[in-house]
């Protein structure tokens, strides 16, 4: 015991005497008196903020397998066009049965109008430009009547009349006859006109007619404005004229007295009413002219004796403006009278006609490029109208 309190004497009397040494040193390097600071420093610990990162747990690295879906592509609805263009829909009328509509490739033919009576044989069908109102003139129980329709079956209007009778391109006003011409609207008010003539076709706006009259011993043309009551006079030698759908041409059939045959022709003249142009040269009749809707053709019929069975017939041709080119699309048929009518498109005809040596009566349909002639419906009368529908 005595012992190790010896050893711990010894070692705190070294540690004095270093202690005692070292309070003077000498900079061995600047030979300056470095003094120390005796005072026990106060030190002040800014603690070190160590950020320990924790590691974050990554997702799984994800490996993009496509998955295999279908994209819809768009597909616009083509709605097919009709044949013939328009609603796809001809009308024809048959005595003491009514009005029937049939599709020009000679399905779904059905009976839309009953009624029981006999139709006026001359354009005895008429629609509007629209294609919404159907005008006919049948005669029942010993009474004319014009009746307008809706395309759904409805009757909207019906009215005594007299005579034939035309229907403006609007559908709204129309013009009949008895001894002289009525302006007449589907609101009961006519307008006597006090004009005498046949054969009238309306301007493509429905403020106009032209039309035929015989005055001084003389067939001429004159029109007729409705919105001003004046009337002037368009051309001489003419009847049976047709408006073009631009409402810059008159087509119109016609004679020149000065040529050698004294035939009758065709003609076109702008509404100036001078510079006629003659379209046909035959050595018959060649009459009942219609524009083609576009305007680029001219149907008309072409009327002569069958030189085998001495028979009158009569075809139906259309001609070319641009080209003058006469096309024939019928052989050997007696087309009725004003009873042919242009597709909305200008690339058919369809017409109430009567086979050679056939008494049958048909509703046809004819191309007017290829010359096909299509039969939709047979078994018809005489008074049987057709008008396709815009």
């Amino acid at each position: 015991m005595k012992i190790i309190n010896l050893f711990i004497v010894i070692i705190i009397t070294f540690s004095v005497m270093a202690c005692t040494q070292s309070s003077l040193e000498i900079d061995l390097y600047t030979a300056t008196e470095i003094k120390k600071n005796t005072s026990t420093p106060t030190t002040t610990i800014t603690p070190t903020t160590t950020y320990s990162a924790t590691p974050t747990k990554k997702p799984p690295t994800s490996t993009y397998t496509p998955t295999n879906t279908t994209t819809s592509t768009y597909t616009p609805t083509v709605t097919p066009v009709p044949i013939g263009g328009g609603s796809g829909q001809i009308a024809y009328c048959q005595n003491n049965e009514g009005i029937y509509f049939i599709n020009p490739d000679g399905a779904k033919n059905e009976l839309v109008y009953k009624i029981y009576g006999n139709f006026y044989w001359k354009e005895p069908l008429q629609w509007s430009n629209d294609g919404i109102f159907l005008t006919t003139r049948v005669n029942i129980s010993q009474q004319n009547l014009l009746r307008r329709y809706e395309v759904d079956g409805k009757q909207v209007d019906q009215r005594e009349w007299w005579g034939w009778i035309v229907l403006s391109p609007d559908g709204n006003k129309y013009i009949t006859y008895d001894d002289s011409y009525i302006l007449g609207d589907f609101k009961n008010k006519f307008t006597y006109l006090h004009l005498t003539g046949r054969f009238v076709s309306w301007s493509p706006d429905s403020k106009k007619f032209i039309y035929s009259s015989y005055r001084n011993r003389s067939e001429d043309l004159y029109i007729y404005d409705t919105l001003t009551k004046e009337e002037i006079k368009f051309t001489k030698n003419g009847f049976m004229p047709d408006w073009s759908p631009d409402g810059e041409y008159i087509v119109f059939w016609g004679v020149e007295w000065n040529k050698p045959d004294n035939t009758q022709e065709l003609f076109i003249v702008d509404l100036s009413g001078v510079g006629r142009t003659r379209l046909t040269f035959d050595d018959f009749q060649n009459w009942n002219p219609s524009w083609s809707p576009n305007g680029e053709k001219i149907a008309y019929q072409y009327a002569y004796v069958n030189s085998h069975s001495q028979g009158f017939l009569s075809d139906l041709y259309v001609i070319d403006l641009d080209t003058r080119k006469a096309i024939r699309l019928t052989k050997n048929m007696n087309i009725g009278s004003r009873k042919y009518s242009w597709s909305p498109d200008g690339t058919m005809i369809a017409f109430w006609g009567e086979p050679e040596h056939d008494e049958n009566y048909g509703l046809y349909t004819v191309n007017v490029e290829t010359g096909e002639l299509s039969l939709l419906a047979d078994g018809l009368d005489y008074c049987s109208g057709v008008a396709w529908r815009p």
